[in-house]
């Protein structure tokens, strides 16, 4: 079995390696982790693909990949290693344009393989349309196509609340919906045995993605931007960073308690962002 689905093995054991290196040296992290405004700002676009390669912790590492494993290895013996590597990239595409577009007026750092874990899961539920689901929040297995309602709400409404628990639902969503594109064009058949689903996900995401580019302020104000002038909400709209602090402020933050307390004691986050503050202000 193992050797039928070596190549899911292979994209595991990179992206092991990949981010136990994160793990260990931030310089190396910060190179690849999608950072919004080095993608947009200094055009390195393969931090859309690297950071999928990146986790945040072992608990995190180890749960997307035993989940990719589980339904990769599945679509690969199945339909071959072309198919799940299509599956897989576009999924990361997908999860980490819909990142960068929700996230384009901030600054937004993100890792992690669950855009293109959710997009494997989502072609699963279509090619094998019998299969069940056991969620770790549900003891007993469901139905997969339940599943697939759940999980697309799900995401939603964590878009809107702002991306609750530091979980990237934005890339969840947008994968899931890539990978569920993606395996439509190469298995129609798939999507025309269980199409009502299929239009209620497509249609549902769709018309959420749609509200978001025509209605943007209907997120979350600290999620995403705060504005001023209600009266004039069409006409101006001043968009802020996430970060409440400007960049020179949080600089002296930072170098406070490193003064106070040591460079040891700043947070993993907390070092990236003084060596990018530190960047930009050197290039002014």
């Amino acid at each position: 079995m193992e050797g039928q689905a070596l190549a899911s093995i292979v994209i595991i054991l990179i992206t092991i390696a990949f981010s136990y290196k994160g793990f260990n040296e931030q310089s190396f992290e910060d190179k690849y982790v999608l950072d919004v405004f080095k993608v947009i700002n200094y055009k390195e676009y393969y931090r859309i693909f690297s950071s999928a390669l990146l986790h945040g912790d072992y608990g995190h590492l180890i749960f997307n990949m035993f989940s990719f494993y589980c339904f990769a290895s599945l679509i690969e013996m199945s339909f071959g290693v072309i198919v799940t590597l299509s599956i897989y990239l576009f999924s990361i595409f997908g999860g980490s344009m819909l990142a960068l577009y929700i996230h384009r007026k901030h600054e937004y750092l993100a890792y992690g393989a669950s855009g293109g874990v959710s997009g494997i899961i989502f072609a699963s539920i279509f090619l094998f349309p019998d299969m069940s689901l056991s969620p770790l929040l549900f003891p007993i297995p469901i139905p997969a196509w339940f599943f697939a309602i759940l999980y697309t709400g799900i995401s939603i409404y964590g878009i809107v609340k702002g991306n609750i628990r530091n979980i990237g639902h934005d890339a969840h969503l947008g994968g899931a919906l890539c990978g569920l594109l993606i395996t439509g064009l190469m298995y129609p058949q798939a999507i025309m045995a269980n199409i009502w689903l299929f239009i209620a996900i497509v249609a549902t995401t769709s018309l959420f993605l749609y509200y978001l580019i025509i209605n943007p302020l209907f997120l979350n104000p600290k999620h995403v931007f705060s504005f001023l002038n209600k009266e004039k909400l069409q006409e101006t709209i001043v968009f802020k960073k996430k970060e409440t602090y400007d960049d020179k402020e949080e600089m002296d933050r930072l170098l406070a308690k490193v003064s106070e307390k040591g460079f040891g004691n700043l947070s993993k986050k907390e070092k990236a962002h003084l060596v990018d503050i530190s960047k930009r202000l050197n290039k002014k």
